[in-house]
């Protein structure tokens, strides 16, 4: 049949400059597996020798690999399950009537891209040999704007709006437009196009490369995709709370009257009776509050300035009985303004205040203040109380997680919303602290400007 090789064991085969020129009638590869080193090669093979014939094999399915060695030009591909003497009896009559390339290549012709060049007034005059490779067109045909034939008709628009743009302007472009190839399939082609000057600086047309961006096209495809499956996913479980708790709140109610019913029959005891509605209640309360947590991380974020002086005020005119009842001394320097929403940062301060009277032990002092870091401001809350274990410094921003149920009647979601809030807002929240030496929590926001 000739001489066939491909061995990439053997270091003159895996030399294109001396593959190519050892007389070979054709090239045989396997492209079986879709990380195919192989594809790489065979462009530079055929940058050498545009009409050496090709046969690639594949598995029963088209593989990536043999989908690359298509766009070259003279390609023959083959499945395992079609293998036979008489189908490469057949191969080889079809193979050895190709004429083969006896002229040299030049430096443009090894480039790794397509080249070629245009006039003062857009049209193509020059082409590299892997161009020809690549359309499977001759010079002649592709000359002018004939070349333009082999744009996909959706993105001859494209070309023609984006080259005509440029060339009146005299500047560079890139434009991505999908190309029939030598197989007649098409594949996406950046083309790059960079205005040339004679030395009067008077503008001779265009110098560009061309090369195909198919596989990043299908990559920002499938990203494109999996980033939309994502969001609906996320868009589910933000719904989920709020279903929930409108789902359970009819039969929690229904359960509550039949237990009400039952009382006043005199068939519970009103000691267990309490005890069932406090539980339904509690799960009632645990209902909305997973609903507001979901919502505080969901809310639109204006894009605003938010005077953080006014949210501290406003938390503090919101906490007003519990800090007199506790009698906390509450300091604070001038705070910044920041991009975000300052209702939603009111509830940040009130939160983290609130733990803090909750908690602290008397008598109580909280400071709260704010310093430069860059584009960001880092806000500090700190507080006298008994502090938080080091190992425990992530769990309190755990939704339903109480250190110390016994000192507290909180229901463990206020640091939650906190997290969520300041997350929503570009920047994030960690505590310091340790047991018996009060607690600082921290958290960054975007300047405003």
């Amino acid at each position: 049949m000739g001489r066939a090789v491909f061995d990439f064991a053997d270091p003159i085969s895996s030399d294109p400059a001396k593959l190519a020129g050892r007389g070979y009638s054709a090239v045989i590869c396997d492209a079986s597996v879709d990380r195919w080193a192989a594809s790489d090669f065979l462009r530079e093979l055929r940058a050498r020798d545009p009409r050496l014939p090709f046969l690639v094999i594949t598995d029963r399915d088209s593989t990536l690999g043999a989908q690359r060695a298509q766009t070259l030009g003279h390609c023959i591909t083959l499945t395992k399950s079609e293998l036979s003497v008489s189908m490469l009896e057949s191969v080889w009559r079809r193979i050895r009537h190709v004429p083969q390339r006896t002229e040299s290549a030049t430096p443009l012709d090894v480039l790794p891209v397509m080249i070629w060049r245009t006039n003062e007034r857009g049209a193509f005059t020059d082409f590299s040999k892997r161009w020809m490779a690549f359309t499977g067109r001759s010079e002649e045909k592709e000359k002018g704007l004939g070349w333009t034939e082999g744009i996909h008709p959706d993105d001859l628009e494209t070309w023609v709006k984006g080259f005509s743009t440029a060339l009146a302007a005299r500047r560079e472009f890139l434009i991505d437009v999908r190309i029939r190839i030598a197989n007649g399939s098409y594949r996406w082609v950046r083309h790059a196009g960079v205005p040339c000057a004679d030395k009067s600086d008077g503008f001779t047309g265009y110098l560009g490369t061309s090369y195909d961006v198919t596989d990043l096209k299908q990559s920002a495809h499938e990203a494109h995709q999996e980033m939309a499956l994502l969001r609906r996913k996320q868009q589910d479980l933000e719904q989920f709370p709020e279903i929930a708790a409108h789902d359970l709140a009819q039969p929690l109610m229904a359960t509550e009257s039949c237990l009400s019913a039952l009382s006043e029959r005199g068939d519970l005891d009103e000691a267990l009776m309490g005890a069932a509605v406090d539980n339904i209640r509690r799960v009632q309360r645990m209902l909305r509050d997973l609903v507001d947590c979901s919502r505080a991380g969901n809310e639109p974020l204006p894009d605003v300035v938010a005077s953080t002086g006014e949210s501290l005020t406003l938390a503090i005119s919101n906490l007003r009985p519990l800090i007199q009842t506790t009698g906390a001394h509450i300091t604070y320097d001038a705070l910044p303004d920041v991009r975000g929403d300052t209702v939603q940062l009111a509830r940040v301060f009130q939160n983290l205040v609130g733990n803090a009277l909750k908690y602290a032990v008397v008598p109580v002092e909280v400071h709260i203040g704010a310093i430069e870091r860059g584009k960001q401001f880092l806000f500090q809350v700190r507080d006298n109380g008994p502090g938080i274990p080091e190992n425990s410094r992530e769990e309190v921003f755990q939704i339903f997680r109480r250190l110390d149920p016994l000192r507290s009647s909180g229901r463990g979601i206020g640091l939650t919303i906190c997290r969520r809030i300041v997350e929503r807002h570009g920047g994030r929240i960690w505590v310091d602290s340790k047991a018996g030496e009060g607690a600082a929590f921290y958290f960054t926001l975007l300047k405003a400007v």
